[in-house]
């Protein structure tokens, strides 16, 4: 009789097609998470229409779940702490793709902005979240690219 609960199996039992598949779909969702989060704030910077700002961030939220999604998948076939830490910044890119627009909104509702750029406060948060975004993209590439490492070390050692 099989147990209910069977434990991950180790990387060196599986195929890698489970694997590598989802961690190159991570990639490209990743950097189009990047550039869309880049397109956002130039969006809210020139006073683009709400609607448009509200398909982008969903957009971006769609992007970010199914990355999750993807690196569930992986976790059913490898346990290990480079796949943990890439499900925690996966899950940290989707909290940003939440909380960015709950920001804009509350914004939006506290002031009336014309056409030109917001005031410098307001652009030295955009910095801020810039260097954010681009330091989430650089540690999520950071670990697919050891996972991808690790498979290769752990294959030849067979």
């Amino acid at each position: 009789m099989k147990s209910i609960h069977t434990p991950p199996r180790s990387i060196r039992n599986i195929n890698m097609h489970f694997v590598v598949l989802p961690l190159r779909v991570i990639a490209g969702l990743s950097a189009m998470v990047f550039v869309l989060f880049f397109c956002y704030e130039i969006f809210i910077s020139y006073g683009t229409q709400t609607s448009q700002k509200w398909v982008l961030s969903g957009t971006i939220f769609i992007l970010a779940v199914w990355a999750v999604f993807e690196i569930l998948s992986i976790e059913t076939h490898v346990d290990s702490l480079i796949v943990k830490n890439l499900r925690y910044l996966l899950l940290f890119q989707v909290g940003v793709a939440i909380v960015r627009p709950v920001m804009n909104l509350i914004e939006e509702m506290n002031t009336n902005h014309n056409w030109v750029m917001f005031s410098s406060l307001d652009m030295k948060w955009r910095w801020i979240l810039l260097v954010v975004y681009s330091g989430l993209f650089i540690l999520i590439m950071d670990a697919i690219i050891g996972l991808f490492t690790f498979m290769k070390r752990t294959r030849q050692k067979l």
